[in-house]
């Protein structure tokens, strides 16, 4: 959950900067366009987030978070015209969605492969068999073993969602 916090500050900042700018052009296809962007890269940002591993690429997340308050602190003190030039600005708004970018871009790398999560699975199932413990002493409640469960689901190669 913590890894949603810059993609929003981003896509707020982004959207308030297109917004302030659609005085000066008028063109409503440009403002959808730098409105729409914005929200679907942050949404792809939390979507892969949530997914992927949160210790991975922690140092330019971090960064990123940085970032992201710093161009919100910029549009909101531009917004308040204390600095007026940072409000509506293009530059302010190309480095929102650039951060945008490489927020989403560590987002998708940092999500673990299907055989990478196979591999890490794999590796649980031999800890747990070194363990002296082997996956038929926990059984479900409707008395099927975790390991019949298993090789069912992965006999259709992971895709289904629902069971025959």
């Amino acid at each position: 959950m913590k890894y949603a916090i810059a993609p929003v500050l981003l896509a707020a900042a982004a959207v308030v900067q297109a917004l302030g700018r659609y005085v000066y052009h008028q063109d409503p296809i440009v403002v959808v366009g730098e409105m729409f962007f914005p929200i679907f890269l942050a949404g792809v940002s939390i979507f892969y987030g949530m997914r992927g591993r949160s210790h991975a690429y922690s140092t330019v997340k971090l960064a990123v978070l940085i970032l992201a308050v710093l161009v919100l602190v910029l549009t909101a003190v531009g917004w308040g015209m204390t600095l007026f030039w940072f409000y509506p600005s293009i530059w302010v708004y190309y480095a929102a969605f650039a951060l945008l970018v490489i927020s989403a871009v560590v987002a998708v790398i940092s999500t673990p492969s299907a055989k990478q999560q196979r591999a890490e699975r794999d590796q649980g199932d031999v800890e747990e068999a070194a363990e002296g413990r082997s996956a038929d002493d926990f059984s479900a409640p409707d008395g099927h073993s975790r390991t019949a469960q298993s090789a069912a689901s992965e006999s259709d190669g992971g895709w289904r969602t629902t069971r025959k």
